[in-house]
């Protein structure tokens, strides 16, 4: 069991079927905590195609599949 993708640029080798969610995967990487609705407001795109929050749960990431994830900050 493991998904070989690349994260913001970085290979990313996880201990994931292939096929897992992009919730899943960001859920592996610390971008979000599970079962948690997001606090913080990120951006996710999936071989360069957004991915809406609400398609998370059910947009499978495939072995070399780039995903990139952008937070926003606030701040001036």
């Amino acid at each position: 069991m493991s998904l070989v993708c690349w994260i913001n640029g970085e290979q990313r080798q996880l201990d994931l079927n292939d096929g897992a969610s992009v919730r899943t995967v960001l859920e592996a990487e610390g971008y979000l905590q599970a079962g948690v609705v997001p606090r913080a407001r990120i951006i996710v795109a999936r071989n360069e195609q957004l991915v809406p929050q609400a398609l998370w749960a059910n947009e499978a990431v495939s072995s070399n599949d780039r995903i990139d994830v952008v937070g926003a900050v606030t701040g001036g």
